[in-house]
């Protein structure tokens, strides 16, 4: 029989001893304590990345972005194809796209293992990404005091509504563009004009983090204060199990939402809290035909 010299930093499922140490295994993984102190040991991982942001698969094969750089491969086999910090990963078609750290947009094809880099260098005035959205098949690609769209050629636009802003999401429906940012809430471009929301007239937090258009309206995620939904020309409070969403998905019909602390799916009006170990939710996606959601330590497939 074994006791603490003092407590581990987390719940324990099981403790072993090793020589003069003990192992303990808990609900934050795996804490040696040597000479009275506790400290978290590594593991090996399946994953190439230490704190993925994004992921996507084509053909069986995996592309996943992190703070370790962009791998593609299989679990226990993977090739690096960038060193630095990715920031997200959003397939479509045969395509992943690819936005690093610095702002710079890759364009990878899987199938034919080439990597176009950069591709925005030479094409946009302002070629610094901050963020991708999607129009049907068509690409948003938000930026500094605008956006530009995947069209041949590229379509730019820098409004003054934006001037000195970061598009931090952005999403589209015909003629309509949503562009939520970081210091004037969600602004609406579409052939009636301009139309803007803000603490002024609903939407208490000018700091957008995501942007997911549903059946009921546009829900718009926020940095401090909840969820909101649109609808025409007004936004409402809606509320969720967090005041912080960073990340937002529409998945079969059901809204789900990203927290610093977990996962979540709306049915109806509830919430219902999904199996991502209460982490820090860094993307939602979709790899073969499974709700796939990246934390801040791993990847889960539901």
């Amino acid at each position: 029989r074994s006791e603490f010299p003092s407590p581990p930093p987390s719940f324990v499922y099981s403790v072993v001893r090793t020589g003069p140490d003990l192992l303990a295994g808990t609900n934050l993984g795996l804490f040696r304590s040597h000479r009275g102190k506790w400290a978290r040991e590594s593991l090996p991982t399946q994953l190439p990345v230490t704190r993925p942001n994004g992921i996507a698969e084509i053909g069986g094969k995996y592309i996943v972005g992190g703070m370790d750089g962009l791998f593609i491969g299989i679990p226990g086999h993977w090739d690096r194809i960038v060193s630095d910090s990715i920031r997200q990963v959003l397939r479509t078609g045969d395509e992943v796209w690819v936005v690093h750290g610095d702002g710079s947009l890759d364009k990878l094809d899987p199938k034919a293992e080439q990597l176009f880099p950069d591709v925005m260098s030479g094409a946009s005035r302002r070629p610094w990404t901050s963020c991708i959205g999607r129009l049907g098949d068509r690409l948003l690609f938000g930026g500094m005091g605008g956006w530009s769209e995947h069209t041949d050629p590229l379509t730019e636009r820098y409004p003054s509504e934006l001037a000195n802003d970061v598009v931090t999401a952005i999403a589209g429906r015909e003629t309509i563009r949503w562009i939520g940012t970081e210091q004037s809430g969600v602004i609406r471009f579409d052939s009636s004009g301009v139309h803007r929301w803000n603490p002024g007239n609903g939407l208490t937090d000018t700091w957008v983090t995501s942007l997911c258009l549903t059946k009921d309206g546009l829900a718009v995620g926020t940095l401090h204060s909840g969820l909101f939904m649109n609808v025409g020309d007004k936004i409402v409070p809606l509320p969720c199990p967090r005041t912080r969403v960073p990340q937002l998905k529409l998945w079969k019909g059901s809204l789900v939402a990203g927290g610093m602390d977990g996962a979540w799916i709306r049915n109806g009006s509830n919430w219902h809290p999904l199996d991502s170990i209460g982490e820090e939710t860094t993307s939602i996606t979709e790899t073969q035909g499974r709700l796939t959601i990246t934390t801040a330590s791993g990847v889960y497939f539901l």
